[in-house]
């Protein structure tokens, strides 16, 4: 039986995840540099569905991750 690490689970979703997450504050705080136009209301909207969208996505990886390692701790 192979000893599998919790760094070893990290899938593209989580690391995508994170990335959306760091775009969204990007576009919160900068909403003038988007390709959106420059209506900051809207970029700041944009930015912030980009937010909660990567915070769900990361949530359940992390939650997928750890039922993961945990089921492999067992066996």
């Amino acid at each position: 039986m192979e000893n599998s690490s919790l760094f070893d689970k990290l899938s593209g979703k989580f690391l995508t995840a994170i990335i959306i997450i760091v775009f969204g504050m990007y576009i919160i705080i900068n909403p003038s540099y988007t390709k959106w136009g420059t209506d900051e209301t809207a970029n700041t909207i944009i930015g912030i569905i980009c937010v909660i969208f990567g915070f769900i996505v990361a949530i359940y990886q992390i939650i997928s991750i750890y039922k993961s390692y945990k089921k492999d701790k067992e066996n």
